[in-house]
């Protein structure tokens, strides 16, 4: 029973057509039954010609063809249903093969027999197999009536039963095969529309069921085509998240609606993936990797749709955004506490040097966010001063406004905007309220050595005279280079390891000598200017010194001294050098003159000019020397520099002794 029912579906399936007619199977089939009629009313004067040539009665030939004729021609003027009248034709198609045969009595009888299987085969056309049914069933019916009750109209000799059943089955072998055909020629052309309906739907219940999946995902799906043309299927989050989307809208479209330079920065990455200009990875690393929308951040994946080829066409691309807005607001929590605890660990090892560099940095971030139209020169050395001491004490958040205010300064010429100088300063403003809880109110604590407040004590017990108590307190206001110089130390130190050249030699010279902080904060501020400019370009890597043949690891030497009416800083490394052919050429495209050499060492300390082979976080865009010269000249100091490639070099900055000098009642006009 099991085995039964699969085969009489299966004969059912190909036998009977589906109820519906649809408008396509209607017209093709009205217009085809307009045609069979004709072709039936062509009949009657053929087979009145045939009748008369055999003598078989014209007369009566006409009347038997018209009487069958009426069928068909009835149907077709009072049947709706098209399938109803092509079964009406199926059989008329069989009862005009039977008047053939009758009106063709004589030698070629048998031949008008072919006309049967030419009428079935004709009527494959309508796709339907009740009809090839109906005439199969016709021919069958008229050969064992007539055989019985008027053998002559059918066979010119006395034929057996066994001859009928032969033709029966011609007629059922035909039969079979007609109706496979017909069957597939509905499946396939008449039927066609049914078909792509059917498909339509299992299409819609397919999407329908995508669509379910797409709309409870969190992270937002959506497709392009190689024109950048945002797929109708997208996942809910999108239109959520980038507003509705129209019929034609872009995937830069999207982005234009939020962020202008990241959609700017995608259609410029996509057009040079799908043009070939740059490989598909390649290209799709230049992507922009997240775009802010409206109060939300959005990480952006691209998931490239190429062809198969050995050489790849980019015909697509999927893209995947992922709200990751409380991510990052957890990693700005984390980064703050982090900083939080690096202040703390400078300002317990450094409390002076912290201090120092706070309130400088104050004063350039206050000129940096509130000045929107000033120098640009100045806000350039402004904000890569700022960047670079920022690096040194770990506060990452600042370094990377910093970073990117003067990236886009440098590279397309932009001032910061008021957004990101507010933001500048909101960070500042937090990190300040910090400083001020593990600080106290006031930064500018005194730190008196044990050895000069015994000192001090003695001379006002003895009692001294007044302008030795005098000279010896004003010293408590001035601070030791050597203390300075260990703090750069350090710092030099720091920046060899974020380089990767490892533990570098940093020796100290600090000559004794004392200087009024007040007067040489700028300069110091500016002072690692140089430093990382040793460390950075003139330093080699391991690798690099022993190929030169130096032993050991790289040293830089600091130092402060007096000599005779001048005050000297010293930094000297035993670096490669200066390469001055570089600095010249630099130079010439900035059109600055370099036709002496003092004029070469002169550019050296103009923006823009750099040694630096490639740019790096702490250098490389000629901006950190000519800050540090400006520093300098304040001070009425000059710069010389001495470099023997390849084995170091010394620059000295210079200044007159006087300002190394400071009187007692200097720092109290100063207080």
């Amino acid at each position: 029973m099991g085995d039964t029912m699969p085969v009489r579906d299966t004969i059912k399936r190909w036998l009977v057509l589906p109820s519906h007619i649809s408008e396509r199977e209607r017209e093709y089939l009205n217009r085809l039954n307009r045609v069979g009629l004709a072709f039936f009313a062509l009949h009657v004067p053929v087979f009145v010609c045939i009748a008369w040539l055999n003598g078989t009665g014209p007369l009566s030939a006409f009347f038997l063809t018209v009487g069958v004729l009426l069928g068909p021609a009835m149907a077709y003027a009072r049947f709706e249903n098209p399938r109803a009248v092509a079964r009406i034709y199926g059989m008329a198609a069989m009862l005009m093969g039977g008047l053939l045969v009758h009106v063709g009595q004589g030698p070629v009888q048998i031949e008008m027999h072919f006309y049967f299987f030419a009428l079935l085969a004709m009527l494959a056309v309508y796709g339907n197999p009740s009809v090839i049914l109906t005439a199969a069933a016709t021919v069958t019916a008229h050969h064992l009536v007539l055989w019985w009750l008027l053998p002559s109209s059918v066979f010119n000799y006395d034929a057996p039963l066994w001859v009928v059943l032969v033709h029966a089955a011609f007629v059922v072998l035909e039969s079979i095969a007609t109706v496979y055909v017909a069957r597939s020629f509905f499946d396939n052309v008449i039927g066609l529309e049914i078909i792509v309906r059917e498909r339509t739907a299992q299409l819609d219940q397919r999407n329908g069921q995508m669509r379910r999946v797409l709309d409870h995902v969190q992270e937002g799906l959506l497709t392009i085509d190689a024109d950048g043309v945002v797929s109708p299927e997208v996942s809910r989050s999108v239109a959520r998240l980038f507003g509705p989307l129209t019929s034609g809208t872009s995937f830069a479209d999207l982005l234009e609606r939020a962020d202008p330079r990241a959609a700017f920065a995608f259609s410029n990455g996509y057009e040079q993936a799908v043009s070939g200009v740059l490989p598909i990875d390649v290209a799709i690393d230049q992507l922009p990797t997240e775009v802010k929308v409206d109060d939300r951040v959005l990480s952006l994946d691209y998931v490239p749709l190429a062809s198969s080829d050995q050489e790849p066409v980019l015909e697509g691309m999927l893209i995947v955004t992922t709200d990751v807005t409380d991510e990052r607001e957890r990693m700005r929590l984390e980064r703050e506490q982090t900083e939080v605890v690096r202040v703390f660990d400078h300002i317990a090892q450094d409390r002076a040097g912290f201090v120092e560099f706070f309130r400088e940095a104050s004063q350039l971030v206050k000129g940096i966010t509130s000045d929107a139209t000033g120098c640009v020169g100045t806000l350039k050395r402004d904000l890569h001063t700022l960047k670079g001491n920022a690096m040194l004490f770990d506060l990452a958040s600042v370094f990377e406004w910093c970073h990117a205010m003067e990236d886009r300064l440098a590279n397309e010429g932009v001032r910061p905007t008021a957004d990101e100088r507010n933001e500048l300063a909101a960070v500042w403003t937090r990190l300040s309220d910090e400083v001020t809880v593990i600080l106290g109110d006031r930064t500018d604590n005194l730190e008196v050595e044990p050895s000069a407040f015994e000192a001090l004590l003695s001379a006002a017990l003895r009692p001294a005279p007044s302008h030795v108590v005098a000279g010896m307190i004003a010293d408590l206001k001035l601070e030791p280079t050597r203390v300075r110089l260990q703090r750069i130390a350090e710092q030099a130190r720091g920046i060899a390891r974020r380089l990767g050249k490892g533990e570098i030699e940093v020796r100290i010279n600090d000559g004794d000598v004392r200087l009024d902080p007040r007067r040489w904060r700028a300069f110091w501020s500016s002072f690692v200017h140089v430093i990382r400019n040793s460390v950075d370009h003139g330093l080699e890597s391991s690798e690099e010194r022993v190929e030169a043949g130096k032993d050991g690891p790289g040293c830089v030497t600091i130092g402060t001294h007096l000599d005779g009416d001048r005050f000297i800083v010293r930094v000297e490394d035993d670096g490669r050098g200066v390469n001055w052919q570089r600095v010249r050429e630099r130079a010439q495209t900035l059109g600055l003159d370099v036709s002496t050499q003092a004029l070469v060492q002169e550019a050296l300390f103009s923006d823009g000019v750099s040694t630096a082979g490639m740019l790096s976080e702490f250098s490389g865009r000629g901006i950190g020397m000519g800050a540090l010269r400006d520093a300098c000249q304040r001070l009425d100091g000059t710069i010389e520099i001495r470099s023997r490639v390849p084995h170091g070099t010394t620059v000295d900055f210079i200044f007159p002794s006087q300002i190394a000098t400071v009187q007692p009642h200097e720092l109290l006009e100063a207080a």
